[in-house]
């Protein structure tokens, strides 16, 4: 008996070992990719291509092209790396993409006057970095508040992964650069001002932490990989501007909603990729209004053009009537899975301001018995009421909402 058990306890041990080594690989390998992808999406620095074989001196590997030297890599373990200026007597004029990636020990890093050229994911995944500074001097590059920006600051090219919070982009800024965010894990809000008009490759990849962007009709591209394994990220606002979005944008973000405008590119490029989301309607619409996502009380909503569109609920009522405003903007729709799993809830009642249900509005409530439809609802969407089997619908006679309900052989009592 105590040796069965012993072998049992041993083989439970191997299970876990096995399934943490599992864990560890899937993300290094994780990480090696975004690695890669950097370096096949970004170009290499100026005069990268004629440099000689790597060289070793101290901490550093760099390379030489013409009497100039370039840092491809560190091996030490600084809390402060102060980059040199000089290596081996050469002057050090670039950083090579990923030079310095994920050192953990980093929590602040110096760049000097002579660096001219910094590459894509210099900084990537140093989840204790809290700053990056420049020197005055620097011709190429500054640093705002430890923001590494371009010297003119229209181009944000890496943001400390170790900050935690929120962080306003400061306005005037144009582009986000490639991996400006990346594996900024405890980033938990991102302002986007109405300047900026490209957001690049692997912009936010890993930012764990991130649950709502509304991106600016100021943008027009939204770069390969950009939002890639953002875990939590709920919603995203692309308004009509957007006219670009590169491959797999929001890969494995899986609870994910996209907010788009019907007839839109991002539209076809959620339908494409077939992404779960809202379609703002175009008659409530001019070309290049703000959307915007808020919170009112047990409800967070989309507001676009003075009207809201509810997209979450997080109450737990079992009776709810549902408002016909929020925040004094008239609740015109109900959008998708907005009350999905709202395992109490048991009546609801569906306000007149109202005209279209979304897909999935009401989906798994199972629980849920009566729900009262106005006649001012003239769309509803599909699987609205899937695995609803209590469900009776309240409908106005020769109401759209009576037509969907015998279409859908839901039962239901029409009032006049």
């Amino acid at each position: 008996m105590k040796r069965s058990l012993c072998l049992l306890l041993i083989s439970n041990v191997k299970k876990n070992v096995e399934i943490q080594m599992k864990h560890i690989i899937v993300r290094f390998l994780s990480m090696l990719f975004t690695i890669f992808l950097v370096f096949m999406l970004c170009a290499v620095g100026a005069g990268t291509a004629d440099m000689k074989p790597d060289i070793i001196t101290g901490d550093y590997i760099y390379s030489l092209a013409n009497g100039q030297a370039c840092i491809v890599g560190y091996m030490g373990d600084s809390y402060e790396l102060v980059i040199p200026d000089q290596l081996d007597g050469y002057p050090v004029t670039a950083i090579d993409n990923g030079a310095f990636a994920m050192h953990e020990s980093f929590t602040a890093a110096v760049v000097p006057e002579s660096i001219l050229y910094i590459g894509p994911g210099t900084f990537m995944y140093c989840e204790n970095l809290l700053n990056i500074d420049v020197a005055p001097g620097n011709p190429s590059y500054t640093s705002v508040d430890g923001v590494l920006f371009d010297k003119r600051q229209e181009t944000l090219i890496a943001f400390p992964a170790g900050r935690k919070d929120a962080y306003n982009i400061p306005d005037g800024t144009q582009i986000i650069g490639y991996g400006a965010f990346q594996g900024c894990s405890e980033l938990t809000g991102i302002i986007i001002p109405d300047s900026i008009t490209s957001i690049r490759d692997l912009v936010f990849e890993r930012c764990w932490s991130l649950a709502m962007i509304s991106i600016p009709s100021s943008v027009t591209e939204v770069g390969r990989f950009a939002f890639k394994e953002c875990y939590n990220l709920t919603f995203i606002i692309i308004p009509e501007s957007v006219t670009s979005i590169g491959d797999w944008a929001f890969l494995n973000c899986q609870k994910l909603k996209l907010v788009v405008v019907e007839n839109s590119y991002a539209r076809q490029y959620m339908s494409d990729y077939e992404l779960n989301g809202i379609s703002v309607m175009g008659s409530i619409m001019d070309r290049g209004v703000e959307l915007e996502i808020l919170t009112a009380g047990e409800y967070t909503y989309v507001r676009a053009n003075n009207q809201a569109i509810i997209i979450k609920y997080s109450g737990n009522g079992e009776e709810v009537i549902i408002p016909d405003q929020l925040d004094g903007y008239p609740v015109i729709a109900i959008g998708n899975n907005a009350f999905e799993c709202s395992y109490n809830l048991v009546a609801a009642t569906i306000p007149d301001s109202v005209v279209r249900i979304y897909d999935e509005a009401f989906r798994e409530c199972g629980r849920l018995a009566s729900v009262s439809i106005p006649k001012s609802v003239v769309n509803i969407g599909h699987f609205v009421f899937y695995a609803c089997p209590e469900l009776n619908l309240l409908v106005e006679e020769g109401s759209y909402a009576a037509q969907f309900a015998a279409a859908e052989e839901i039962p239901y009592w029409e009032v006049l």
